[in-house]
């Protein structure tokens, strides 16, 4: 019995499309299993706020200040809930940052997020103005450690420091004047330049509220890519602030914070 050329060919189309299925059925459940066992994670972010001053007046005198509020955020990667021991697999080889954005609950002071070097975290630093992505270069030696210049964005590629960014809200208050002290001279103003500035201010919370997202995309030795979405409340704290600085650890307790394989 002869067979058709028609039915030769759709014999195998129909076995390309079976085969196909399958090997996309395969791919999927695979990424499945990944992304239920993830290489990477968020383990905790922590949240430090505060608040700094530029006086502005040629006599030191306190009369013109410019208020600004800053956030210094660290992100910790596990990369060991998986696979154990270091390998390609769960080795960072870049890391970045893309996709921010603030929302604000006032448009007063400029807001933006960029890399801040872990060596000055606590510490008011004026960022370079960023309104794009952020790259980090990975680290893999101690000699490359030695030489690394922390003013551009680095990263372990062990993930044994974490990302480390600043969120600054500068000029909320602008050619702010020391109130006077009837009972002491000018010349003896007084001041603390961290959070209690913004209730000397009269600078209200609400103001300060400031949602951050972004996505954070990792890339190991095997050029696989993983991401993860991130969304930080009220990154400017509560009414704590007040009194100096603020402070708040996130530990993430579900899959919310798993990185996913692209």
């Amino acid at each position: 019995m002869k067979i058709s050329k028609k039915v030769i060919i759709f014999i195998i189309v129909l076995f390309l499309i079976v085969f196909l299925c399958c090997l996309f059925f395969i791919i999927m459940r695979n990424r499945k299993i990944e992304n239920k066992q993830p290489i990477f994670k968020i383990s905790k972010i922590i949240l430090y706020s505060s608040a700094d001053a530029t006086d502005n007046s040629s006599d030191g005198l306190l009369q013109d200040l410019d208020i600004n509020q800053f956030t210094d955020i660290a992100i910790y990667i596990d990369n060991r809930s998986n696979v154990q021991d270091l390998t390609s697999k769960n080795t960072v080889k870049e890391v970045s940052i893309y996709n921010i954005k603030l929302d604000a609950s006032s448009d007063t002071g400029k807001k933006f997020i960029n890399y801040k070097n872990p060596l000055s975290y606590g510490k008011f630093e004026p960022l370079q103005y960023n309104n794009g992505g952020i790259t980090f270069d990975a680290i893999t030696t101690n000699n490359e450690n030695n030489e690394a210049d922390y003013d551009s964005p680095v990263f372990f590629a062990d993930c044994s420091n974490p990302i480390s960014l600043g969120y600054l809200n500068l000029g909320i208050l602008k050619n702010y004047n020391i109130p006077k002290d009837n009972d002491m001279p000018d010349n003896m103003k007084t001041i603390l330049f961290d959070g209690s500035i913004l209730k000397k201010a009269d600078i209200k919370i609400e103001d300060l509220k400031c949602t951050l997202s972004f996505t954070i995309k990792i890339k190991n030795y095997l050029d696989e890519e993983f991401v993860c979405d991130v969304i930080l409340n009220n990154i400017a704290g509560d009414s704590s602030i007040y009194n100096g600085y603020y402070t708040k650890e996130y530990t993430p307790q579900s899959s919310l914070y798993d990185f996913r394989k692209l």
